[in-house]
Order: C-alpha cells, then structure tokens, then sequence
C-alpha cells in the first residue's frame, strides 16, 4: 500500500497487476505440475481419438511430442517476451518439472503393467447338420438313420484328440451308435487354439413322435468338463 501526497492511501496492486506476481515461489512450484497434468491428459486423449492402444510405449512417445511443442512454444514465448531481473525458470524448476514427467510416466507405465489380462478359455460344441438351424428340429422316418455332426472347438484350450462321445434319446442310450471321426475344421476368430469335428450315426425310435436328443462330447483327460448339445428330432411315420 502506498500513501499519495494528500494523505490518500492507495489500494494495493490486484495479482493480476503485480508483474512479480507469476515468479511468486508457490505459482512457480505449481505451474509445472499443471502443465505436465495438460500434457499427459492431452497425449492420452490422442492416443485414444486415434484408436492407438494406450500402452507406455505408446504414452511415453505422445507425453514426449506434447512436451516437445510445449517447450518449444515456451521457448518462442520467452524470446518474444523477455523478461527484466530474475529468469522466469531456474534449475530447480526443470528438475521438478522433469521429476514431474518421470513419475506420471512411470504410474502409467505401473497401471498398465498391472492391468489383469482378459483371455478367455472355453470350449464350444455346436451341431454342423444344416437341418436343425433351418427347420429347427431334424426330420427322419420311423426306423431310419440319424446323422448328426459336431463340431467342437476349444479357445486357449487344447483339446484332447480322442474324446468320449454319447448319445441319449430322450434319456435313454441312442441304437446303433456309430462315431465317425472327421477332419479337424477350420479356425474361426481369434484365440482358437484346437477343434475336433465328427458324426454320432444311430438308428431312429420307431415309434413317430418329437423326440429330445443330447449329443455329449466330454474330454478323456478331463470328464468334468463335458459339453452337451441339446437337438430335436422329430420321427414320422
């Protein structure tokens, strides 16, 4: 506060009027905190508007292009606008502001790193005979033959070669069980690691009627984990 020569004291500068104001020793411990928070926050949302995974290689790289303009404008800045006295940055501001870098990078780096992965291991049975998707049920004589394929595919699963394969209608133990085995079919998407196709053949009850039947396809060296299918089967007359 200043006094003027009628004794009528001024009011004291506004911060925002005080040139000494931005060197003040918190806003200069502050400022680069911020700064570096920005820059992170901006890398990361570039990475994720571009569809690049977040990943430290990758955050470490877009961290270092941002900081890059950031000095670089602040460089082109400061020589436009030079400042009388003391410098605007010293030694102990870039070792915080660097300290500042390495810690944010490092807890993306440790987040990351501690993400659990995701992959998913389980084993899909599904018929391949056309007529059960189609016309919902498969359609036979009274006394006829049934063909039923399988296919069965294990996804960070490997599949034993020589399963157990049953057959039941309506819970009784299928006639005439025939197993074919056929060639391994192709992958399909991604993490498929084995799969094993076959045909169960048996005959058809003689009686016409709709009838429930429940393909079983069960792991030699692990039976627990069995996987049925459950078909329909409509016999005329």
């Amino acid at each position: 506060m200043t006094t003027t020569q009628e004794g009528v004291a001024d009011p004291a500068p506004a911060p925002d009027d005080d040139p000494g104001f931005l060197r003040g020793p918190v806003l200069r411990a502050v400022l680069p905190v911020l700064a570096l928070l920005l820059i992170v926050l901006a890398a990361v949302l570039t990475l994720a508007v571009a569809g690049v995974a977040i990943t430290p290689f990758a955050t470490a790289i877009s961290v270092g292009g941002y900081a890059l303009l950031t000095a670089a404008g602040v460089m082109l800045w400061v020589r436009r606008h030079p400042i009388a006295g003391r410098p605007a940055v010293n030694r102990r501001q870039v070792a915080g502001g660097l300290l500042t870098a390495v810690v944010l990078v490092g807890a993306v780096a440790a987040a990351q790193w501690l993400q659990p992965s995701t992959t998913e291991r389980f084993v899909s049975l599904q018929s391949t005979t056309a007529a059960i998707y189609t016309d919902g049920a498969l359609t036979v004589p009274a006394a006829g033959q049934v063909d039923l394929g399988w296919q069965l595919r294990g996804y960070d699963v490997q599949l034993a070669a020589d399963p157990t394969v049953s057959v039941t209608v309506d819970g009784a133990a299928a006639t005439d069980l025939s197993l074919v085995a056929d060639a391994a079919p192709a992958a399909e998407g991604d993490g498929e690691t084995s799969a094993l196709a076959g045909s169960a053949v048996f005959t058809a009850p003689a009686d016409a009627g709709r009838y429930e039947v429940v393909v079983t396809v069960a792991d030699t060296a692990d039976p627990s984990g069995a996987q049925r299918l459950y078909l329909q089967l409509v016999v005329t007359s």
